[in-house]
């Protein structure tokens, strides 16, 4: 049986960039994008859908990774497509401290071959204009647009903290400290938060893959830690919805993870983030002007974190309150952008 017409199947849409690979902040991503061009598709009464590969009548791109290996990879996919296409809340990521010249060649390439460019923050829009890129749109983390769904589980705990950390194996990206400077981190400020009692940590494994392991990274955490009784260790899950969604049980996140980080502030959560490669973080925080709620892991002290905890604390429903008004200013623009992009197959 036939199930659409020549016409409607010139309208596909194919979505490339985020990687997955049992890594939950990229299946989220590849999600929100999916789901915000078939919600305003539909919206505007375009009739399309999605496809993985072969005709198309537009090419969507975007994710952390546009540098790299990754933009090798894109410049192969789209470089022979001729339907339009568009960068959707595109950042980067450096394999090698030196992006090299073929790189910069071929991330070049797909930013002038883009009817429209959106970038994910003014951090990554000024690493673009760097390396020589017409000055890029800001328009947001596409992470923002996620909508969680009914969690399957229970939490135990008066007070829940949600606690995220990547342990880096073999991509050889370049981070401020080594894992176990990260690891000894996270357990120091999970010691302090336990010294005030009825606290329950929840260790969320976002990544199990060839590359990376959160699981070794808990592990390692774990072993810095005093009382290990009020700790859990939420395995990793190929349902990212149902990950992602857990979040919003927790009181407090604890993250050195970008995602869990914009999904803790998309879902009131306060956290006090840290920084360990590329400023994406902040770029990140910076958007939703909680900046000044990072610390870059080469600069971390338990003093300084304490500060910043209690800062936040201290004024807690207002700060919330400033991060949301962001956070819906810039689920605008990813949505105004989104139907900008749709214009181009109408």
């Amino acid at each position: 049986m036939r199930l659409f017409s020549k016409r409607s199947l010139q309208k596909r849409i194919r979505i490339i960039g985020w990687h997955g690979n049992n890594a939950t902040g990229d299946d989220m991503l590849s999600h929100c994008a999916k789901n915000i061009f078939l919600e305003r598709a539909r919206t505007k009464e375009i009739d399309t859908g999605l496809v993985d590969s072969g005709r198309c009548a537009l090419v969507v791109i975007g994710g952390g990774t546009i540098l790299g290996v990754d933009s090798m990879r894109l410049f192969n996919l789209v470089k022979n497509i001729k339907a339009p296409l568009v960068i959707f809340g595109g950042g980067f990521r450096r394999e090698r401290r030196d992006i090299g010249d073929e790189n910069r060649k071929r991330m070049r390439y797909l930013f002038q071959r883009a009817n429209l460019a959106g970038v994910r923050g003014y951090i990554s829009q000024q690493f673009f204009i760097h390396n020589d890129i017409a000055v890029p749109e800001v328009i947001g983390d596409p992470g923002m647009l996620f909508k969680p769904q009914a969690v399957k589980r229970s939490f135990k705990g008066k007070y829940k903290i949600g606690v995220f950390l990547r342990n880096m194996g073999k991509t050889g990206e370049p981070q401020y400290v080594d894992n176990k400077r990260v690891h000894q981190q996270i357990a120091q400020v999970c010691n302090w938060l336990a010294e005030e009692g009825n606290k329950r940590f929840y260790f969320f494994s976002f990544a199990e893959n060839h590359f990376d392991s959160d699981m070794e990274g808990i592990q390692s955490a774990r072993s810095f830690m005093r009382n290990r009784n009020d700790v859990e260790v939420i395995p990793y899950s190929s349902d990212f919805i149902q990950q992602c969604s857990m979040v919003c049980q927790m009181d407090y996140i604890v993250s050195q993870r970008l995602h869990p980080v914009v999904l803790a502030w998309l879902q009131k959560i306060p956290c006090v983030a840290f920084e360990y490669q590329f400023n994406k973080t902040v770029d990140f925080m910076n958007s939703i002007g909680m900046d000044e709620f990072v610390i870059r892991t080469d600069e971390f002290n338990i003093e300084t974190y304490k500060f910043k905890y209690k800062q936040l604390m201290g004024k807690k429903q207002l700060i919330i309150e400033q991060s949301q008004r962001s956070i819906k200013y810039w689920q605008s623009k990813l949505i105004d952008f989104v139907d900008r992009s749709l214009e181009l197959i109408r």
